[in-house]
């Protein structure tokens, strides 16, 4: 191999290197919006932890899982979920869609069927925002739909 031809190769391994490094964006979000649903399911707000970034606030506009509407610290997110299962649970979690449009973003769509606070049954949508830090999918923010 001619140094020029090395010098090429080089480069394009640099340029294609932070690409493979975060592998397929759409299925890594899926699995870690599927991380969410069961933590949920188990009643495991522990297990969420590794979801949630370091630095930096989530935002959360829940109703049936809430009530809460705000940007949260990581330790305030898993508190809020804490006391959300005290009385209230996730029934059946299933992610239908994943958007992601680049390697750094990604946007889960999920159905959860739950029980809220007041022991009412009902069924929500929940998009569920990602974000690629540190080599990992970290929860940027929930958003629950009516079902």
């Amino acid at each position: 191999m001619t140094p020029r031809r090395a010098l090429h190769a080089l480069v394009l391994l640099v340029w294609l290197a932070p690409a493979a490094l975060a592998g397929d964006g759409p299925s890594e979000v899926r699995q870690a919006a599927e991380r969410v649903g069961q933590a949920l399911q188990a009643k495991q707000t522990g297990a969420l932890r590794k979801l949630l970034p370091e630095t930096g606030k989530i935002e959360l506009s829940l109703a049936r899982l809430g009530p809460e509407d705000g940007a949260f610290a990581p330790p305030q997110v898993e508190a809020l979920f804490r006391d959300f299962l005290a009385s209230g649970s996730v029934r059946s979690f299933e992610v239908v869609r994943v958007e992601g449009e680049c390697k750094a973003h990604g946007v889960a769509h999920a159905q959860a069927a739950v029980i809220d606070r007041q022991g009412s049954p009902a069924r929500v949508g929940l998009h569920l925002t990602f974000q690629l830090e540190g080599g990992r999918w970290v929860l940027r923010g929930m958003r629950e739909t009516a079902e």
